[in-house]
């Protein structure tokens, strides 16, 4: 590869050599060594102590308008979505209602008919006895009798 046009190669020849007698034992005593208070270190510090308690509060308060500005998209989001699948949540839970919870309840019903005639499915029966209660029909082991009436007594006039 050639070296480009006008750039010269680096030699140590070209270098500018430093100039030893340039040192800072040179300049005046009061340029090298400034004199600064203590009272003059406290109000400049004081001065970055509210400067970064105004930047924090600013920067709070911004996540904090930008978290409500989110938070206020997504609701409206969430909100949308709601109204668009209530329509096909109503239909689904009508056509359950309509169509597979008979069925439940019939096989439930047959499942009990089952576990009364017999007595050992009963304890399997009872393992789902929680997810099934709702289908189940009230108990068909012991027949409710209806409670005697009080015979009416007659009052002499």
């Amino acid at each position: 590869m050639r070296p480009l046009r006008g750039a010269k190669r680096f030699r140590p020849n070209n270098c500018k050599s430093m100039n030893p007698t340039n040192s800072q034992d040179e300049l005046p005593r009061s340029i090298a060594t400034p004199t600064v208070t203590v009272e003059e270190l406290q109000y400049h510090l004081e001065g970055l102590r509210s400067l970064f308690l105004y930047s924090l509060i600013a920067l709070i308060g911004l996540t904090l308008t930008l978290d409500l500005f989110f938070l206020r998209k997504q609701m409206v989001f969430a909100y949308t979505q709601l109204m668009d699948q209530r329509p096909k949540v109503s239909k689904m839970v009508a056509d359950y209602k309509k169509g597979t919870e008979p069925l439940v309840r019939n096989f439930t019903s047959s499942l009990q008919g089952f576990a009364a005639s017999r007595p050992d499915f009963q304890p399997i029966l009872d393992k789902y006895r929680l997810i099934l209660g709702p289908y189940m029909a009230a108990s068909i082991a012991a027949p409710v009798q209806p409670a005697p009436t009080p015979a009416k007594t007659l009052r002499p006039p």
